[in-house]
């Protein structure tokens, strides 16, 4: 009987844990019932982070432009067919998101790169492909990789208007890994651990 009362002690315990989660959760989620809430929870949000991509919409005739943001605490998604460019697209997106927003200290922020396909040493010649926004080679991946193998020095590359677009690329590139602001890596976490990390990453930290 003791082992009995214990195991349900134990269920009591979870069963609060529980309800002050779900608490908890709703206190961060709920949908203001007034106005004045409304408004608040707003001003609270910010507009979030600025992208540099701008879309246009027809409205009564009219094109109205407006610049894609990644809105704050949320999970957004990027969604296509494959070989419809979400990858490069994320690519300029995270470079964008360094280069247009600071944070309130005068920083930029600091994005992280997450993949589940390929290791770090494999993104980075195709993000620097990215920043160098130009035509290389034949194959600018492929290229930027052997060069990065070889101490980037761009030597592949006879223009030299284009070789010193490239190396200023490989240049930002190691400036901002360097700092801290991006970051690539491997991802081979769950669902459940990667969200909790993404949690963590809103934890306050005094060196941020």
């Amino acid at each position: 009987m003791v082992a009995e009362n214990d195991e349900v002690d134990e269920i009591y315990d979870q069963l609060a844990e529980l309800e002050t989660l779900g608490n908890e959760l709703y206190d961060d989620f709920y949908i203001p019932s007034t106005l004045a809430g409304t408004a608040a929870a707003l001003r609270n949000q910010g507009g979030g982070l600025k992208t540099g991509y701008i879309m246009g919409k027809e409205q009564r005739g009219r094109v109205i432009k407006r610049e894609f943001k990644i809105p704050p605490k949320q999970i957004t998604v990027i969604a296509a067919a494959s070989g419809h460019g979400k990858t490069t697209f994320c690519y300029n997106l995270a470079l964008r998101l360094i280069r247009e927003n600071k944070r309130p200290d005068g920083n930029p922020p600091k994005v992280v790169y997450l993949s589940y396909e390929e290791p770090a040493h494999n993104i980075t010649p195709k993000i620097i492909n990215a920043m160098a926004g130009v035509n290389l080679a034949d194959d600018n991946r492929q290229a930027i990789a052997e060069d990065i193998a070889n101490g980037g020095t761009g030597a592949f590359i006879d223009n030299p208007q284009l070789r010193g677009i490239y190396t200023a690329a490989v240049k930002e590139f190691y400036d901002m890994a360097n700092a801290g602001t991006l970051t690539v890596k491997y991802c081979d976490l769950d669902a459940a651990d990667l969200c909790g990390l993404i949690q963590d990453l809103y934890k306050p930290r005094s060196r941020w």
